[in-house]
């Protein structure tokens, strides 16, 4: 039974982690152990545990020991399983440090869904498996696997995901395909001198896209780069015209 078909809260949640990790270590808790673990007052710690108790999670009487019961046992693992995978993804794969990728997944892991929660665990499975510093950030593509198509040494498993997205056996086919076409489309920054391409998208809202309109920058249109030096205006032609833009802007056309 999930926390939320009890109508757990948030609250009894981090109770409910605060026993499990305290039996883990001890065998066993007591209402003092769960004061010094959560910084709370004794009273707060005795209506919580009368709550979970009246659930049938927890085995408790007063002045005695805590300890779960299998459904309190089986509950308390799904919100630790959340914590550890929050706090994973924000440790290693966004790169926050310990204490505050910690602190954040306290504050996310009971509002996530168990299906986002899936996507997560498998997403950080695989970005754990895959070749270290391998994986990358592409604003256009999301994460991808940076290694070429046969070049893994053996860690990541995986030698067909050089150059494309690498999550096509953890996700749905829609997904996938979604991830795909994100995949082909490339900010026209990333487009060399003298090089032609077709506009895809524009990342942006109806008043970007309003802007970009005025100037001929329209789905479908056939640009040719003129100036990209990594510096200064980015300059492209289109129908014939020449247009001085941003590179902010540019980063936010996508092209094929």
């Amino acid at each position: 039974m999930r926390a939320e078909e009890l109508q757990l809260s948030a609250s009894l949640e981090d109770y409910l982690e605060a026993i499990y990790h305290t039996v883990a270590a001890k065998g066993a808790a007591r209402a003092k152990d769960i004061v010094l673990r959560m910084g709370v007052h004794n009273s707060s710690v005795t209506q919580a545990l009368r709550s979970l108790s009246e659930k049938k999670l927890i085995n408790y009487a007063p002045y005695d020991v805590i300890t779960l019961t299998d459904a309190g046992e089986a509950l308390a693992l799904g919100v630790v399983r959340r914590h550890e995978t929050l706090s994973k993804f924000l440790n290693h794969v966004l790169g926050l440090p310990d204490a505050e990728a910690d602190a954040e997944a306290c504050r996310l892991e009971h509002a996530v869904s168990g299906g986002v929660l899936n996507r997560l665990v498998r997403f950080v499975e695989y970005f754990e498996s895959c070749p270290q510093n391998d994986v990358r950030w592409d604003d256009a593509a999301g994460f991808f696997c940076n290694r070429a198509p046969g070049t893994h040494n053996g860690t990541c498993g995986r030698d067909e995901c050089g150059g494309d997205m690498q999550l096509s056996d953890l996700l749905p086919k829609d997904a996938i395909d979604a991830a795909r076409r994100r995949r082909s489309d490339m900010p026209l920054t990333m487009v060399h001198e003298g090089t032609r391409a077709v506009l895809k998208s524009i990342d942006g809202g109806r008043q970007l896209r309003g802007r970009m309109a005025a100037l001929g920058l329209l789905p479908g249109a056939e640009l040719e780069v003129i100036q990209n030096s990594g510096q200064g205006p980015f300059v492209v032609a289109v129908r014939g015209s020449r247009i001085v833009i941003g590179r902010g802007m540019a980063a936010r056309i996508l092209v094929e």
